[in-house]
């Protein structure tokens, strides 16, 4: 009849409610939860199909008191609601429905759990779920009982600032005695608002003290005592405050590491915290400019999903959230431009990565006079511009001097960027060399808290300069669209075209040359298209004394650090698993190189003569070199890009060995496990200062990643006063979609969709590459193909970087695109205007290959 907390957890929230179900999970966790039983919600529908009778003479209640350990009946118990509608993200219900404190005895008790049954029918109860249309029938109401401890102080803890929406700090209410006062709003407690910084320690930002004239206490016979007198004690100090605060930040980010924002119930005994509930805190607002408040905001996954468009792990979210910020923020500090205290411009939602870019527009807008249009272009998605005004005269005079700024700030960092680089190459290196296996558990934790401090700190130059490639470009395309609109796309897609490579597409160049290398041996080439070989191999089979042995070992010297999709610490380096390299070389044996250099050449020439007959005189001598520095500047983010990733793989190595580790003594059930935990909880762990219960919460967050991954999200998710819906791909006529023309040329061919890189083996040369989104492990395949067309991602985007190198025309940002298209439709991608024209659709032949492969 009675569910102990492991049941309660196994069944779910479907006949539990929230509150009891999140209890149950942080008992399974190792959190300090009172033991509870819990009443399931199958009794409540029951007792309603029966008329609702006394519970006294309701016979299938007799035998709950069996039900309960042996000593329950004699102490106080709390009775307290768990309806299936409370304690959710939309609707919390706190304080509708009825808890019972101090109950004592099996009558007390059955009385208790009628009162919590008759409180859905309460006028509160009634106008709270009219407010949130909730249907009658939608509620049940299961009932959680368990020991009320007899508390010398208690209280709520938000995981954020409910009253500025701000999740960089935590606000504590604390009063003496048990909290019933306080969540009742009967006394004025103790405030405390704490800030927590990410990944730094948390610190006491403000203290009032409250008058707390009346406090309740635990009475052994039953029902509570009251006391009314003012107490201007303060209840915790900054010690305990700190303490309080970091365990209900842990109960947060364990029952939702992607939004880690909960209304935590607590009490104190004996100097030991006790948590008694943990519901979402909902309606939480958003910091935004004062600026944006009547036109609301929203979210977009356009950009990042060319970063990542997989559910991000627990770990990789807490290893790339503060780094994110940090890079989307650089270019404000280089600036002098003011932050917004508490604003975050990354975020998971339903575990996919968005970024806040109307906040960023904005930012964008206000301290370096960027046009939002431009801004949207460079950035991709389909989000729509925020409304600005025109600047003044003052305003564009601040914004000359902070442009002046940013521009003498980053000029020696792109100087040395090839040292940047380079060094950070060579930590990274010196840390993938250590003997892990010689480290205790303190000298891993020592050794994660070094490499975090070194990723968010020490590499701010390659932050800035991954973050800051639009600079240059976007004054190019003011300057282009005064003189040419409606044409600067397709002109600086030519003129961007010639230039010298970027570190991706170098890096692609050599690819090519080690597949000329293979093409040269009829072995190798062999030993490359065997489906059965052993790609591990590859050393005992090419020694490094052969020359594709020796070539092949100097990549992975060189780029071994990547990976496909190689912002997920799950994914083995290229160093660990070359198999993706050799399919890659396989598909690059028969590509032209001269070919691709003279298109390029041909894209540039042209597209040069256009602008200078475009622009005045004045303008002529410069273009040049304003084209080398946009050129520069692509580059260099490409080559900061893989300067920071390669942290990652030092990482990854450590955090396998700490799984294997804690896999052989029985903590996780596999070593990959260990990735579903936040690097602050692996470092708890290693430090000692963790609880058990890894194994449960993985469990679970592996469970909710699957349910993620099978839900898809829209493009963009709007806030506030703006509900504009997101956008989708409209035919302009026909068969033509408008995109984003991020490459120059035309070309024509039969698609070939492509979901992931490894996929990418069915690309045949010529064929037009049809993508979600693209990191730079998919442009090897541009060298095989006709022409890119990419489903979201802006002009900044990695695989329009590559593309515009290649003079592969390219157009992105058409959503909904892989639906539209299948595999053998004839189109043509003009990167020049941004069109695609499917020509013909697939013949049934091809439709079928498609479906069965």
């Amino acid at each position: 009849m009675l569910l102990d907390w492991t049941q309660t957890r196994d069944s779910g929230v479907t006949d539990t409610g929230g509150k009891a179900f999140n209890l149950a999970r942080l008992a399974a966790y190792g959190f300090a939860v009172p033991d509870g039983r819990v009443l399931p919600a199958c009794h409540y529908r029951a007792w309603l199909n029966a008329g609702k009778p006394a519970l006294a003479t309701w016979p299938a209640l007799q035998t709950l008191a069996a039900s309960l350990p042996d000593d329950w009946l004699t102490r106080p118990l709390a009775v307290r609601s768990s309806a299936l509608a409370e304690d959710g993200e939309q609707a919390s219900f706190a304080g509708i429905h009825r808890s019972v404190l101090g109950v004592v005895g099996e009558p007390a008790l059955l009385a208790a759990i009628e009162q919590v049954y008759h409180s859905v029918e309460s006028p509160q109860a009634r106008a709270y779920r009219g407010r949130f249309d909730i249907p009658d029938d939608a509620v049940a109401m299961a009932v959680l009982i368990m020991p009320l401890l007899d508390a010398d102080c208690a209280g709520v803890a938000f995981s954020c600032n409910p009253a500025t929406g701000r999740r960089d700090q935590m606000l504590i209410q604390a009063t003496f005695g048990l909290g019933e006062t306080l969540v009742s709003g009967q006394c004025d407690p103790d405030e405390a608002l704490l800030d927590m910084p990410q990944w730094q320690a948390m610190r006491v930002a403000g203290y009032r003290i409250g008058d707390k004239q009346r406090s309740s206490r635990m009475n052994a016979s039953g029902g509570l005592k009251q006391s009314h007198a003012a107490n201007l004690e303060r209840v915790l100090n900054d010690a305990a405050l700190v303490q309080l605060a970091g365990l209900c930040r842990d109960v947060a980010e364990a029952l939702d590491d992607t939004r880690p924002c909960f209304d935590i119930e607590w009490l104190q005994q004996d100097g030991q915290f006790w948590i008694v509930q943990a519901r979402p805190v909902t309606r939480l607002g958003e910091v935004i400019s004062a600026a944006l408040a009547s036109q609301g905001g929203f979210w977009s996954n356009g950009n990042s999903r060319d970063v990542a468009p997989y559910v991000m792990s627990p770990m990789d979210w807490s290893l790339c959230r503060g780094l994110i910020d940090s890079m989307l923020t650089r270019y404000l500090d280089l600036s002098g431009s003011p932050r917004l205290a508490g604003a975050e411009r990354a975020r998971l939602l339903h575990g996919r990565l968005y970024l806040h870019l109307s906040l960023m527009q904005w930012e964008c807008h206000d301290s370096l006079g960027v046009d939002t249009a431009i801004f949207n272009q460079l950035a991709g998605g389909v989000q729509p511009e925020i409304r600005v005004s025109a600047p003044g005269w003052r305003q564009k005079w601040r914004h000359i001097g902070r442009v002046t700024r940013l521009l003498l700030r980053t000029a020696s960092l792109r100087r040395n960027a090839d040292t940047l680089y380079r060094q950070a190459l060579a930590r990274a290196g010196a840390w993938r060399q250590l003997d892990l296996t010689s480290l205790g558990a303190a000298g891993l934790a020592d050794l994660l808290q070094q490499w975090q401090t070194t990723l968010l700190h020490g590499e701010e130059g390659l932050q800035a300069l991954q973050a800051g490639a639009g600079g240059n470009l976007s004054f190019l395309l003011q300057l282009l669209a005064r003189y040419a609109p409606g044409q600067e796309y397709g002109l600086i897609n030519g003129l961007l075209a010639d230039n010298p490579l970027s570190f991706t597409a170098t890096q692609n160049m050599r690819l090519l040359s080690l597949a000329r290398l293979a093409g040269s041996d009829s072995r190798i080439v062999q030993w490359l298209t065997d489906p059965a070989r052993d790609t591990q191999d590859w050393v005992q089979r090419w020694p490094q004394h052969t020359p594709f042995g020796a070539a092949f070992a100097a990549y992975l010297a060189d780029y071994g650090h990547r990976a496909v999709y190689e912002s997920d610490t799950r994914q083995p380096r290229w160093r660990e698993a070359p198999g993706y390299l050799f399919d890659a070389i396989v598909g690059l044996l028969a590509v032209d190189e001269a070919l691709l250099a003279s298109r390029r050449q041909a894209q540039s020439a042209t597209a040069f003569a256009t602008a200078s007959r475009l622009l005045p005189w004045y303008w002529r001598p410069m273009l040049r070199s304003l084209v080398q520095k946009c050129a520069r500047d692509l580059g260099q983010r490409e080559l900061a890009r893989s300067g920071i990733f390669s942290y990652l793989e030092p990482c990854r190595l450590a955090l396998l060995h700490i799984g294997q580790r804690w896999q052989a003594e029985g903590m996780l059930c596999t070593a990959d496990d260990v990735f579903y935990l936040t690097l602050r909880e692996v470092m708890q762990v290693l430090r000692g200062e963790r609880r058990p219960g890894l194994a449960a919460m993985v469990a679970d967050r592996r469970r909710q990643r699957a349910a993620w991954e099978a839900s898809p999200l829209p493009d963009v998710v709007h806030y506030g006063a703006s509900r504009t819906e997101s956008p989708i791909p409209t035919a302009v006529s026909g068969d033509v979609l408008q995109g984003l023309p991020v490459a120059s040329g035309t070309a024509r061919g039969r698609v070939r969709r492509v979901l992931t890189p490894d996929d990418g083996i069915r690309l045949q040369r010529g064929e037009i590459l049809l993508a979600p989104s693209t990191d730079p492990a998919w442009t090897p395949l541009f060298l095989r193909a006709g022409g890119l067309i990419m489903e979201s991602g802006g002009y900044l985007s990695h695989g329009a970087i590559v593309a515009r190198e290649f003079g592969v025309p390219a157009v992105v940002n058409l959503p909904g695109v892989l639906a539209l298209l299948q595999d053998g439709d004839e189109v043509e991608v003009c990167g020049s205007s941004g069109q695609v024209r499917r020509l013909a659709t697939a013949a049934p032949s091809v439709e079928r290959e498609r479906t069965d492969g």
